[in-house]
Parts: structure tokens; C-alpha cells; sequence
């Protein structure tokens, strides 16, 4: 019994050593396609332009580069189509990975996030496991030199009692 219990021990070390990262589905048949985050944020600083960096994630391998259409999901976008551009996506031969860049200028942008929904659509060859929700927002600059120094605090007395004196009871 006991080298029944240890082999089993020794076999799910085994198994549990022996995992590939990347590797989520294998068939040489189809691929599949994966936003490495469902939503991210893009912050654009007020009066300028911001940019985020999305990876994506495919199952296999291919000996040449492999290009995808991005698409922008008209249900659920909220962003006007002038304040952001979508790069293209290019996974290079020989890779699981590549980066999808967004880039987004603040026009009319307020603290309000605006949203971008974007996908890839598959195919009978491609799975594509859900869509990338892009939230794009303008941010104010704050100094490094802002609230840098020494302060004295000093607590009010809402109801004019003396705190020294005052015992809660």
C-alpha cells in the first residue's frame, strides 16, 4: 500500500514538472487565439496621447508570420472612432505571442472612461476566446514637486467641546 501511495505521489511530481507554458490547446487542425487580458486601461494624459500594449496568445506554431483583423465591436463601444487607432497584429513565425498596440489622443476626453470593444473574429481553423474591452480616460498631470514639504495638522472642533476634557461616557 505504501508504494502504491508514493509511486502515486511521484507520478503527479512528474506530470506537474513536466507542464509547458503557452501551450493551451493543441490540435494541428485549428488554433487558438487569446487577449492575454479581457480589459485594460488606457490613460491619456490631458492634452496629449496615450498608448497600451495588449498580448495575445495562440496555441501553435507556424513557420511563417500570421496576421489577424482586429475589429471594433459597434455594440458596446463608446469611444468616438477619432480618438483611438488600432495597430495591426502580426504574430511572427515561429512565436505563440505578439503585442497588439492602441493608441488614443485626447479629444474632448473627460475622467469619464470611454470604452473600445474589440475582436478577432474565428473561423473554422481559428478559436477565438472572447473580446478586449479597452477602457480609454484622460488623466491630469500631477508634479513631482505638487504637496512636497512639511505640514502641520490640526483637527476642528465641530461642536465646541474641549477634547482633553471629554470622555465619550
Amino acid at each position: 500500500m505504501k508504494k502504491c501511495i508514493v509511486s502515486l505521489i511521484l507520478l503527479c511530481l512528474i506530470l506537474v514538472s513536466c507542464e509547458q507554458d503557452k501551450v493551451i490547446f493543441s490540435n494541428d487542425q485549428q488554433t487558438y487565439f487569446k487577449f492575454e487580458e479581457a480589459s485594460v486601461d488606457l490613460p491619456v494624459l490631458i492634452d496629449t496621447e496615450g498608448s497600451v500594449d495588449v498580448r495575445v496568445t495562440l496555441s501553435n506554431l507556424s513557420t511563417s508570420d500570421r496576421s489577424f483583423d482586429v475589429n471594433v465591436v459597434e455594440n458596446g463601444t463608446t469611444a468616438s472612432s477619432e480618438i483611438y487607432t488600432v495597430g495591426s497584429l502580426v504574430v511572427p513565425a515561429n512565436s505563440y505571442e505578439a503585442t497588439l498596440t492602441i493608441d488614443a489622443v485626447d479629444i474632448n476626453l473627460t475622467t469619464e472612461r470611454k470604452k473600445l470593444v474589440l475582436e478577432v473574429l474565428g473561423t473554422d481553423d481559428l478559436i477565438v476566446e472572447g473580446n478586449l474591452t479597452v477602457n480609454i480616460f484622460e488623466i491630469c498631470p500631477i508634479p513631482e514637486t505638487a504637496f512636497v514639504g512639511n505640514y502641520t495638522v490640526s483637527f476642528a472642533d465641530p461642536i465646541g467641546l474641549d477634547a482633553g476634557t471629554f470622555n465619550g461616557g
